[in-house]
């Protein structure tokens, strides 16, 4: 049963090996020219140019809004709650030397 569902199980006959001669060596290769090699049509293409470099220049981007606010709010968080931490590992530490010392 599998899956509560009934198996049927029934033998298979083990495979024949085929026996090949392994050939080590690199595959020669036939050089045979590729029609576009010779026939491209686009080898004379040199594409468009751009007559002048300062209208390529993007604006500068704002970087302030809601995300940076949100992001600032967390960095807060997570100063607050280190600093917490580091107080309450001071305190176990201390109260572990008083109860131990």
């Amino acid at each position: 049963m599998f899956n509560s569902h009934p198996v049927l199980v029934r033998h298979l006959p083990p495979k024949e090996k085929q026996h090949t001669p392994v050939i080590i060596g690199p595959k020669p290769r036939k050089m045979q020219p590729d029609s576009l090699q010779s026939n491209d049509p686009w080898a004379s293409w040199t594409g468009s140019r751009a007559t002048s470099s300062a209208a390529v220049t993007p604006a500068p981007r704002q970087t302030t809004g809601p995300i940076d606010t949100r992001f600032g709010d967390q960095d807060a968080k997570i100063q607050t709650l280190q600093s917490e931490i580091k107080k309450l590992t001071e305190g176990q530490e201390k109260f572990q030397q008083e109860t131990t010392g």
